[in-house]
């Protein structure tokens, strides 16, 4: 089996972080997010895969790094969806059942059981969901009593035993379907799945409860982190890259520092993420803040939220 990482998105929404590396990129516990993606398809048997790129494409190979020599790369000047992303490497992954998995996510589960789940059930498709959280912004998706996908969210008319999960954003597909998809953008819900279960031809659930999470803004990337490194049984109050340095008399409570952060004497810090090469001030307090360097920031200030702090710019987290 071959597998496709999704690692090309805007990721817009974690702004300002991803103006400085791609989302798949972000140190997460302290390794980039991707890495753990990349795992769950090698503890699965998976050592040959395709990360597709466009967005500061760079930070996402040096995420990826040297520990992972079966992953080529499929670069997109023009973003092309999931759909359009599949197409592009439609040769790549002819032949055998395969796994597509978003590079923004961690996720506790084996997936060689969603794989047996897929093969078993004789579908096209198969979506790997965990339940549905009221409280959290996802868009459900409906499983009738069978473990088949009825629909996607708020507009689907739900029937009689049908239940909401959350998309994880792991699929297992079988190579039939790469006919269905056609050259350019397009979107797996929206142009393909809908169309399969129109048909009748069937769009598989494996329902997962293994730990589940995504990092898609600021404040849900600083909760989940803490989240997984408590659930190491860690009790830190500091997640720190390397080269990150912090004097004995500063006060960190829940915050995130990239690689070569020095924090100064007395320097208080609560709810903050501090990205690469930038320096705190003794003294200095924030909460519930990310901190940038001046650099590449001083033209989107204003219009963004952020306020210049002497060579550092702080955006509400």
């Amino acid at each position: 089996m071959r597998a496709l990482v999704l690692a090309a998105g805007l990721g817009t929404r974690l702004f300002p972080l991803t103006l400085l590396r791609a989302k798949p990129a972000i140190p997460f516990v302290n390794r980039p997010i991707i890495q753990y993606s990349l795992e769950m398809l090698k503890r699965a048997g998976i050592d040959e895969c395709v990360v597709n790129l466009h967005h500061l494409p760079e930070t996402v190979r040096q995420a990826v790094g040297a520990g992972f020599p079966g992953v080529h790369y499929s670069y997109e000047p023009e973003i092309l969806g999931t759909g359009g992303a599949i197409a592009k490497i439609r040769d790549f992954l002819a032949g055998d059942d395969f796994v597509v998995c978003n590079g923004k996510i961690y996720f506790e589960e084996d997936l060689g059981k969603a794989v047996t789940s897929h093969k078993e059930s004789g579908a096209l498709a198969t979506l790997v969901l965990v339940p549905f959280d009221r409280n959290a912004e996802f868009n459900p998706v409906f499983v009738d009593g069978r473990s088949k996908v009825k629909g996607f969210g708020p507009r689907y008319e739900t029937q009689a035993g049908d239940t909401p999960f959350v998309f994880t954003g792991v699929h297992v597909l079988s190579p039939e379907i790469l006919g269905r998809i056609p050259d350019g953008p397009s979107d797996t819900v929206r142009d393909l799945y809908l169309s399969l279960i129109r048909e009748g031809k069937g769009v598989n659930a494996f329902i997962s409860h293994a730990f589940w999470c995504e990092i898609s803004t600021p404040r849900r990337y600083l909760e989940k982190s803490f989240e997984v490194l408590r659930r190491s049984e860690a009790q830190s109050n500091v997640i720190s890259g390397h080269g990150t340095t912090i004097h004995s008399g500063a006060q960190l409570q829940d915050s995130i520092l990239w690689n070569n952060v020095s924090i100064g004497e007395h320097a208080y810090l609560n709810k903050v993420i501090a990205v690469d090469n930038i320096s705190i001030p003794a003294n200095a307090r924030f909460e519930e803040s990310i901190i940038t360097p001046l650099t590449k920031f001083e033209g989107v200030l204003q219009s963004r939220g952020g306020r210049r702090d002497r060579d550092l710019v702080i955006w509400p987290l």
